[in-house]
């Protein structure tokens, strides 16, 4: 019976809750426009691709999305999936839960068939299991229990981890549906679960039973659930959006709403996710006759979907909506921003603690109530206010350029000028401690007020024909001008007037003068802050860090700490950085900056002469180009968490590299890499270096990939820093450690292999030159030899022969003188060939002779020409097969036979000299034997100089390819046989044997 009648009470209660919503007296004002945040939205066109169901922080500020398509980290700038970061791999399902615990472990919870994966660095397990119940369905929400448990709730059920193992909550702990279950844990460490039956709780989360809170039809069932600071429990609702669950107020509004989750910020704030009703703000903290402000963001607002899926806040206070289209970014204003005031001139406070803002179109007193600082609805309508200074007598006095106006109230009231009623020319104004004001004029004069009254001032030659920017009149009475653009001078108390030269000012115009709280003078300029030290002043600028831009005004909050006004937005400095500055060379002073992503409106200027003051309640006003700025610095957490700095991915030649070794011939090194800042992305710069290949720190800016060409073989280290917005680099460093492997032809073997070879063929190249060296020398040596032999050979031997004749013709003279005449002609005649033969046989290998006949003929010829006019007989035979051989050999057999023939007629002293030459297949041989003294052959006469011939004889045998034997004995005669190859010449014939 009640399972038949569960359909009908659901309808009855969504009837009834139609009706109290009709009726309701009190309502939720859902009209208002979400403010005090700077909106960023990201979408397909940004690199993620939608919906954004959960998002969830690590422990090192990378935000994780969770989408249909993938698990993303955002860095701020850049989306990076899962996949591309190089971890293990994930299912393949769409991401609907993330979690992180305490020790920074993710953990994933998954559509489709379901399931959750546990991620430790980049190490993945996985409990996806489609066959089990304790896995299945659609997972909605991942919970961390006090003891390190992990809860899941899922379209399946709610089920818990611990000690490795999953168990199953259902029935048995008195949960009546086994259907979809919404988990939370509170607090107190109440387990609470919301099914299609209702809204159960338990009181301890690991142990007993259920209990029904409330009873829920199912078009109004809770989808999440959220704590308050007080710990009361808010659940979403299907119709108005949120409600109050337990004791106290019920919130009911006019305009649906259909709450999907719920957070409660750390400033006590709710924040509901609706879905198709944007992202509401919800403040609690001061409810008007049971009605809850709430503010709206929608598309209309600059929200990427009026679909919410999901919202977070990380750990600096931004809250993040994950929609239908994208994620969006909501930057609290950490300044507040007043805008609708005009062109803003100058500023400052009163003592009753208004501030007073001097604009093109009047005064604007500006007053803190209930609401904060709120600007009075009339302005006082005093034009041109180039100067507005607070009286600690009471009242304004405000300067124009020609007149000085008391304000008291809300009326002004212009001073009578000094001199005859002539108007004076204002350059500066300055106050002191009796409130009275302090004039200084164009032509260089210094008024002063008394009793409401100018009374005659005093003129300073210094300030005369130039234009003074800024005065202060400090604690001890002295007036301080910043005048002529560059200079600074002090009217002491005495009147005595002293001008402070360059040094520790800078050579740029200065903006400001400041006396900080214990007394000490600031002043600012285009150069950078100075501050007086002793009876000068020292500066820090650019090199230590500061905007080049300089500072354009000075402010100090309750805790001592400076605030400068500068182009790049408005920055907080301990003097001490200062002092640490002074003292440690080079120095960059840490600072923190804050600009129009913390809600400054437009960027400090400086217009008049004081654009910064600090109000009675400690919040510091700047005049910035779109009106007024306002920071509290008691707000405003002047320290943030160190930034981590990671090494992201590399590529070598565009291929990711997974190991810390390059394969040979990279020719391009892509190293990306990034650090979380989730806010201000944009003051976040980088610097990198290569060790062994870069000399200095690069500096990146904003950009976060490095890339190198043309590395050469052998191990680096690759290190990036990251500066935040105080201007200082990290102490800590990312570094990645890896190896380029040389290609083959750079490793130091085919090196030392190459050098082996060079030296091989450097030591073969001077082998094959000494071996031609030597050649030449034996072919010089060797044309010697010849020529030596030739001379031998023809001329000498054709002396020796002359020299044979006239020792006939010598003999026959007396006797026989016309035959000695016949003798002589015939010498003559002989003498004659003679040197024919001896040209001839320099200037040719060949001997003449052979040029007529043959071997035969020649040596038969040279033996019978020997022994002509001596009474020596010469017999010549020649045997086996008659040819011509080369050109060579019968030359040298020729020589060899006519100097063995001349030395057995010339030396001998026998009566007979034989010849024979005979011809074999193979060797052709040349025997000369007479029979003349001989001499002992073992003495070797062929080394003595008389024998020279027998040393050409072996020499020529040895060039003919063959050998010379010489045999003989005292008395017994000589015998010489030479014998050489029978190699045929080109122009060989055969004849017969003779």
């Amino acid at each position: 019976m009640y399972a038949l009648l569960r359909p009908f009470r659901r309808l009855l209660l969504v009837l009834a809750c139609l009706a109290a919503l009709a009726s309701s007296a009190s309502a939720v004002d859902l009209h208002g426009v979400l403010t005090g945040y700077t909106f960023t939205s990201w979408s397909r066109k940004d690199g993620l691709v939608g919906p954004v169901w959960a998002i969830a922080q690590d422990a090192n500020g990378f935000l994780w999305l969770g989408t249909d398509s993938a698990l993303v980290r955002f860095d701020g700038v850049r989306f990076t999936s899962w996949e591309t970061l190089g971890g293990q791999p994930l299912p393949r399902l769409p991401v609907r839960a993330l979690s992180v615990t305490p020790q920074g472990t993710l953990w994933v919870g998954f559509g489709g068939s379901g399931g959750v994966a546990r991620i430790d660095n980049r190490s993945v397990t996985s409990f996806v299991d489609t066959t089990s119940p304790d896995f299945t369905g659609v997972v909605s929400a991942i919970i961390e229990g006090a003891a390190g448990d992990i809860w899941v709730s899922s379209s399946a059920g709610l089920s818990r981890f611990a000690n490795e193992r999953w168990s199953r909550v259902g029935a048995a702990d008195g949960l009546t549906s086994e259907g979809p279950v919404a988990g939370f844990l509170d607090r107190e460490g109440r387990l609470w679960a919301s099914t299609p039956d209702g809204l159960f709780r338990r009181e301890r989360a690991n142990e007993g039973t259920f209990s029904l809170i409330e009873a829920t039809a199912d078009p109004l069932r809770t989808i999440s659930l959220s704590q308050d600071g007080n710990g009361r429990v808010w659940a979403t609702d299907g119709l108005i959006g949120f409600r109050a669950l337990g004791t106290g107020p019920t919130y009911r509004g006019r305009d649906a709403g259909r709450g999907y989750r719920l957070l409660h910020d750390r400033l006590g704030q709710l924040w509901v996710a609706t879905i198709g009703q944007g992202l509401w703000r919800v403040d609690e903290t001061t409810p008007t006759r049971g009605t809850l402000a709430v503010e709206r963001a929608t598309v209309l607002t600059g929200l990427s979907s009026d679909a919410v899926r999901t919202v977070f806040e990380d750990r600096e206070g931004n809250i993040w909506a994950g929609t239908t289209d994208g994620v969006d970014r909501l930057v609290p204003h950490r300044v507040t921003p007043f805008t609708d005031l005009g062109v803003v001139n100058t500023l400052d406070t009163a003592i009753d603690g208004r501030v007073w803002v001097g604009t093109a179109d009047g005064l604007v007193a500006f007053a803190k109530g209930a609401k904060g600082w709120q600007a009075a609805d009339a302005r006082i309508p005093l034009r041109g206010a180039t100067a507005v200074r607070g009286s600690k007598a009471g009242g304004l006095w405000v300067s124009t350029a020609n007149a000085l106006y008391r304000v008291n109230g809300n009326t002004a009231t212009p001073l009578p000028p000094p001199h005859s009623g002539q108007p004076v020319s204002i350059d500066a104004l300055a106050t002191d401690e009796h409130g009275e004001a302090w004039v200084v004029t164009a032509g260089g004069e210094i008024l002063k007020t008394d009793g409401g009254q100018f009374r005659s001032g005093r003129q300073v030659p210094e300030l005369a024909g130039v234009r003074t920017n800024a005065a202060l009149v400090d604690r001890d009475g002295q007036l301080w001008v910043l005048y002529g653009g560059t200079k600074i001078g002090v009217l002491t108390t005495d009147g005595r007037f002293r001008a402070f030269g360059d040094t520790g000012l800078g050579s740029n115009p200065h903006y400001d003068i400041f006396e900080d709280d214990a007394g000490v003078i600031w002043t600012c300029g285009a150069d950078g802050l100075s501050r007086l030290q002793g009876d000068h002043f020292v500066m820090i600028g650019v090199a230590n860090g500061l905007p080049a831009s300089g500072v354009y005004s000075i402010a100090q909050d309750d805790r001592h700490d400076l605030w400068l006004a500068t182009s790049s937005g408005i920055l907080r400095l301990d003097p001490a950085e200062f002092d640490t500055a002074q003292t440690s060379h080079p120095y960059v002073v840490r600072f923190r900056i804050y600009d129009t992503s913390d809600g400054l409106a437009g960027y400090p200027v400086t217009l008049g002469d004081r654009n910064a003051v600090r109000a009675a309640d400690g919040t510091l006003w700047f005049v910035t180009s779109r009106g007024i700025s306002v920071a509290d610095p008691r707000r405003l957490n002047p320290r943030r968490p160190a930034t981590l700095v990671a090494i992201d991915a590399v590529r070598a030649d565009d291929v990711p590299v997974a190991a810390n070794e390059l394969r040979p011939g990279t020719s391009k090194l892509e190293i990306d890499y990034t650090a979380p800042e989730l806010t201000s992305p944009l003051k976040t710069r980088f610097r990198y270096r290569l060790d062994r290949f870069d000399t200095d720190w690069i500096d990146a800016g904003t950009r976060r990939e490095a890339l190198y060409t043309g590395l050469a073989p052998g191990d680096y280290t690759f290190r990036v820093a990251v500066s935040q917005d105080d201007g200082r680099w990290s102490e800590s460093e990312a570094t990645w450690s890896f190896t380029e492997h040389p290609r083959f032809r750079q490793t130091w073997w085919f090196y030392g292999l190459v050098g082996l070879v060079l030296t091989g063929l450097t030591l073969g190249a001077w082998q094959i030159r000494v071996r031609q060296l030597r050649r030449q020398f034996s072919l010089v040596l060797g044309e010697r030899v010849r020529l030596s032999r030739e001379l031998h050979d023809t001329l000498l031997q054709s002396l020796v022969g002359v020299a044979l004749e006239f020792d006939v013709v010598s003999k026959s003279l007396e006797s026989s003188p016309a035959a000695a005449r016949e003798r002589v002609i015939k010498i003559r005649e002989q003498v004659e060939e003679y040197i024919r033969e001896a040209r001839r046989s320099i200037w040719s290998l060949r001997s003449p002779a052979l040029e007529t006949g043959d071997l035969v003929d020649a040596l038969r010829d040279c033996g019978n020409r020997a022994v002509a006019g001596h009474s020596v007989a010469f017999a010549f035979e020649q045997t086996g097969r008659r040819r011509r051989l080369s050109s060579n050999i019968e030359h040298q057999l020729l020589r060899i036979g006519q100097e063995a023939v001349l030395n057995g007629v010339r030396h001998a002293g026998g009566s007979s000299v034989t010849m024979r030459l005979h011809y074999d297949e193979d060797v052709v041989t040349l025997t000369i034997a007479d029979n003349g003294r001989g001499f002992d052959a073992g003495v070797h006469p062929e080394g003595t100089g008389d024998h020279y011939g027998l040393v050409t004889m072996r020499e020529r045998a040895q060039q003919a390819g063959g050998r010379l034997e010489i045999s003989s004995t005292p008395g017994g005669g000589t015998t010489i046989v030479a014998s050489a190859p029978a190699r045929l010449g080109a122009d060989a014939t055969t004849g017969g044997d003779d």
